[in-house]
């Protein structure tokens, strides 16, 4: 038996178990997975009709994390999660169809549609984090038991990745600014248990926004889904887009009007929040937290040579491109009573040594939908 057939065979068994029907799969449609997961798009007949998404994962960590977190996220922003099977393990929920992700909008031509695209993905942000709200003993325990004494939650915690910028600056001939190491251990703590805790997705990149009828956003992929400070979400409009590989600039009229889209929920539920200047603060450390973890995973590699940051589609900014544009944007973010200095002088230090070494370089664009209305002052 092939493994989509094995796949098919099981998915089948768990659905008509949840549903208590009969429920038939054929056509398989493999979609693009990743490393960690295979997934299929199915045909459906018998107790239920249309078409579902199996996914099937081959790192184990991350299946408890995205089955929870289906679990737990409503407001229709996510897939349903229709049925289980933790044996494989596999988890079988809603398509969501094929309408065009965030991601192609933003690398379209249509400034108007993105903009309301973008701003939806940030109410859905929202969205999912006011229906979440009070739910994390519920997310937490279904994760517990279905990890089996797998890791429970796949993504590494930014107490044992932040120090590792030390090393990495010492590697490229950077020296670390004193008082470096303090602030990156107060920075894992707005990570790993940081101030505001909402309920995110987790890999929140444009490809995995998914535009609906009506216009409404989608998210796929919950795999490094879980609660975590609002202001690291937040910061996500503010970079933009801290963990993906597609990132131009943003016009700041309209990151700020999707960043008041997604602020506009959060103060139900973090009244706090409403406060301007805590508000600046906390997304100011959550770029820092970011940059600084974005530098350890690409300055080693990227030191040695340039690359485009995607294999195949165009455009894309280049590594150098993208770590000069983040370290830029931080020092933008930053102001003087944010009480970083070590991080600000850390940024001085690395762009000055990158133009010297890599030289000039070109600077990040904006998208592609906004280039023209960005020059013609719209």
């Amino acid at each position: 038996m092939g493994v989509t057939e094995e796949l098919m065979s099981r998915a089948q068994r768990a659905l008509s178990a949840a549903t208590g029907t009969n429920c038939v799969l054929d056509a398989p449609e493999e979609l693009s997975g990743s490393g960690r997961s295979m997934v299929v798009r199915c045909a459906v007949s018998g107790g239920r009709r249309g078409h579902v998404v199996v996914k099937a994962y081959r790192d184990r960590p991350a299946f408890p994390n995205e089955a929870a977190g289906l679990g737990v996220a409503a407001a229709g922003r996510v897939p349903e999660l229709l049925a289980v099977d933790d044996a494989w393990p596999l988890i079988v929920m809603s398509d969501l169809g094929t309408g065009p992700t965030l991601g192609r909008r933003l690398l379209g031509a249509d400034a108007e549609a993105t903009t309301n695209t973008l701003r939806s993905w940030a109410d859905g942000l929202g969205a999912l984090a006011v229906a979440a709200h009070g739910r994390e003993g519920e997310f937490f325990s279904a994760r517990r038991s279905l990890a089996h004494g797998a890791a429970e939650d796949p993504t590494e915690p930014a107490a044992v990745r932040l120090p590792r910028l030390a090393d990495v600056l010492r590697q490229a001939g950077v020296p670390a600014a004193p008082g470096l190491a303090a602030e990156l251990t107060e920075l894992a703590r707005l990570k790993d248990d940081g101030p505001c805790p909402v309920f995110s997705p987790g890999d929140t990149c444009p490809d995995n926004a998914v535009v609906g009828s009506g216009g409404q956003v989608r998210f796929l992929d919950l795999e490094s889904c879980g609660y975590t400070s609002a202001f690291l979400v937040g910061a996500y409009l503010r970079m933009p887009f801290a963990t993906c590989w597609c990132v131009f600039r943003l016009p700041e009229r309209v990151a700020g009007l999707a960043e008041q889209d997604y602020r506009r929920h959060l103060v139900r539920i973090h009244p706090e929040l409403a406060d301007d200047s805590r508000w600046r603060r906390g997304t100011a450390a959550a770029t820092a937290l970011w940059t600084a973890g974005i530098t350890v995973g690409l300055l080693p590699a990227a030191d040695q040579g340039d690359r485009p940051m995607h294999p195949t589609v165009r455009p894309v900014p280049t590594a150098r491109q993208l770590l000069r544009y983040r370290w830029e944007r931080l020092l933008d973010v930053l102001e003087p009573g944010d009480e970083l200095p070590a991080i600000r002088h850390t940024g001085e230090l690395l762009l000055g040594e990158l133009a010297d070494r890599w030289g000039p370089g070109e600077a990040v664009p904006h998208y592609p939908a906004f280039t023209r209305s960005v020059l013609s002052g719209v």
